[in-house]
């Protein structure tokens, strides 16, 4: 996330359904804001997304298939 105070950089797994987990990742689902504004984005792009908690920005590091 851009808009933390900390430099931080956080895992999420991409899933379909929000019972799907992965150690250390927290789970996002392809409906969601931050899902929809996940696919298609590349990496080191900047994405907005616009949730019911307001408006946040994010910069993709990378991608990496889950293998678990």
């Amino acid at each position: 996330p851009l808009d933390d105070d900390e430099d931080d950089e956080e895992t999420y797994l991409l899933a379909e359904h929000g019972e799907e987990k992965a150690p250390g990742a927290r789970t996002v689902t392809t409906s969601s804001p931050l899902g929809t504004a996940l696919i298609g984005a590349a990496r080191e792009q900047e994405v907005v997304v616009d949730a019911p908690g307001g408006r946040f920005r994010y910069r993709v590091v990378g991608f990496e298939p889950f293998l678990g």
